[in-house]
């Protein structure tokens, strides 16, 4: 449902239910939302409730038997002596996930942005910290290292920088730095998009992690990460995505493509195709997949 007093307050809310009767189970979801927005303040607040045994049937969820809570408060300040600056938001999001069966705590961040600052020539600049806190009491492992079943509380800084994305050439850059489990993490991302037609994009990534003390070993671990993507559209009815990866911790290569004809309104033809493969390794996956979708209106 949706609720909307004014064109400041609104309201959402959704109930599901799933039956299995091939485990003779009965599973439950719902989502609520409340959200208020003026010129100088917003505030969101989300609660989600998934049982265990709830299946969504078409679609996922993140996760079964939690009960997730979210929410975001910032202040927005629009100074009119600094020319150079737009507008300077400042704020925290606050997410918390709780076992649903038994209410038992799994994990929780804040997201603190003292600083996010909007440039008059589209760039943003922001300063961020993000403490964590989690609780593992599963197997788990960081790239391979397996991680020590117990409480954690890290912390981890962010500084970003970008420029102004609808500019036919941009960039951007992004540096984390802090505690990481029961050790250090750096990580570094640049970008750059190169856009000199609507009808054409291209995008390419580097992302750098230099992880320190990691795991019941204490090892230490640097990986980087290539990303190329591409967006062609000849028109509205033919379009092309095309996207590649690669790995150097696994040595993993990864591309993915997406030719789309809208062929008549709201009906298209999809065709896909996928591609795994490992350095120095005979091990290579392949797919081709294509989908028809026809709607007609009576």
């Amino acid at each position: 449902g949706l609720i909307r007093p004014n064109n400041k307050l609104t309201i959402q809310y959704l109930l599901s239910a799933s039956k299995d009767k091939g485990r003779d189970s009965t599973g439950i979801a719902g989502n609520f939302k409340i959200q208020y927005y003026n010129n100088k303040f917003f505030w969101y607040y989300q609660a989600q409730y998934i049982s265990a045994a709830y299946t969504p049937g078409m679609g996922f969820v993140f996760q079964n038997d939690v009960l997730y809570h979210q929410s975001v408060e910032f202040f927005s300040i629009r100074p009119k002596k600094w020319h150079w600056m737009r507008e300077l938001e400042t704020g925290f999001d606050i997410n918390y996930y709780q076992q649903a069966s038994t209410l038992k705590f799994q994990q929780g961040y804040l997201y603190i942005y003292p600083i996010y600052l909007i440039l008059n020539n589209g760039g943003v600049v922001q300063y961020a910290y993000r403490p964590n806190w989690q609780n593992i009491d599963f197997d788990f492992s960081v790239l391979g290292l397996p991680i020590e079943k117990r409480r954690y509380s890290y912390g981890l800084h962010e500084l970003t920088y970008n420029t102004d994305p609808s500019k036919k050439i941009s960039m951007r850059a992004d540096y984390n730095f802090g505690t990481y489990y029961d050790g250090r993490m750096q990580a570094a991302t640049l970008g750059l998009r190169l856009a000199p037609s609507p009808a054409i994009a291209l995008t390419g990534n580097y992302s750098f992690d230099n992880l320190q003390h990691i795991g019941k070993e204490e090892l230490n671990i640097k990986t980087s990460i290539y990303s190329l993507q591409l967006k062609l559209a000849w028109n509205p009815q033919w379009q092309l995505s095309a996207f590649w990866q690669y790995n150097s911790y696994d040595k993993q290569g990864q591309v993915n493509a997406r030719l789309s004809w809208q062929f008549a309104p709201l009906s298209y033809l999809y065709i896909v195709y996928n591609e795994t493969n490992y350095k120095n390794s005979p091990l290579n996956n392949q797919a081709l997949i294509s989908k028809i979708t026809y709607l007609k209106q009576f």
